[in-house]
C-alpha cells in the first residue's frame, strides 16, 4: 500500500535490522535515569541480597526485553542521617561535594 508521499504506508513502524537503526533514540535518557535510580537505590540501602529460597529467575517471554517474571530481595536501610544529601549532588557530574555544600 503506497501513501500520499509515494512511500509504503507503514514504513516508518517497521522494526528496522540494519546496526545504525538498532539503537532508540531514547536509550541515553534510559541510561540515565538508570544511572541516577541506582545511584538513589545505593545511597538508601545498607544491605540488599536475594529472599532465600523465593526465587526461580524465569524469563518472561517476551522477543524484545528480557525480564524475570519476579524478583525478590530482602534489604536493610540506611538510617536517614547515613543518606547523601541529593542537593549536594552535581547532577553533570554525579559526585557529590564533599563540604556538604551545592556545587
Amino acid at each position: 500500500m503506497r501513501g500520499r508521499f509515494g512511500r509504503r504506508a507503514r514504513s516508518h513502524c517497521r522494526a528496522r535490522s540494519s546496526i545504525h537503526d538498532a539503537h532508540c533514540l531514547g536509550a541515553p535518557l534510559a541510561r540515565r535515569e538508570l544511572y541516577w535510580a541506582f545511584r538513589a537505590l545505593c545511597d538508601r540501602v545498607d544491605e540488599l541480597s536475594f529472599a532465600p529460597g523465593l526465587n526461580t529467575f524465569e524469563v518472561a517471554p517476551n522477543f524484545s526485553l528480557r525480564a524475570l517474571r519476579e524478583l525478590h530481595i530482602n534489604f536493610v536501610a540506611k538510617a536517614p542521617e547515613e543518606r547523601t544529601d541529593p542537593t549536594t549532588i552535581d547532577s553533570a557530574a554525579g559526585v557529590a561535594d564533599p563540604d556538604g555544600s551545592p556545587q
